[in-house]
């Protein structure tokens, strides 16, 4: 098992909230959401962190022209973390088709933190 993921798995809580960044280079930078954790699962290689369903509204770029740009609403299941800075959100649109997207995340709240 990675000692750094084990550590790592050690200090994100259940209810921690984790802001996500979208770095997927077929999406416009700078898109963030916050989402707590909802359960998490340590393996050999990765940390998946799993939250409750939560939808959203990304700005995709598709070819690259800024005129062919459409909005697409996905849902957020899970965060794989295989680095401690990056991993991928396995996401769903509407029609169920699942796509992963390349993000940067950060914990920056905790559980303990009164409301």
């Amino acid at each position: 098992m990675d000692e750094a993921l084990d550590s790592l798995s050690q200090q994100l809580k259940v209810g921690d909230v984790i802001e996500i960044s979208i770095i997927d280079r077929d999406f416009f930078p700078g898109q963030t959401v916050e989402i707590p954790i909802a359960c998490k699962h340590l393996t050999k290689y990765n940390l998946f962190l799993y939250f409750h369903p939560h939808r959203l509204n990304l700005e995709y770029i598709g070819s690259g022209d800024d005129t062919d740009n459409e909005w697409l609403t996905l849902v957020i299941d899970h965060l794989e973390i295989n680095d401690l800075r990056r991993g991928y959100i396995a996401t769903y649109d509407e029609e169920k088709s699942w796509s992963n997207q390349l993000v940067a995340w950060e914990k920056i709240g905790s559980s303990a933190d009164p409301i």
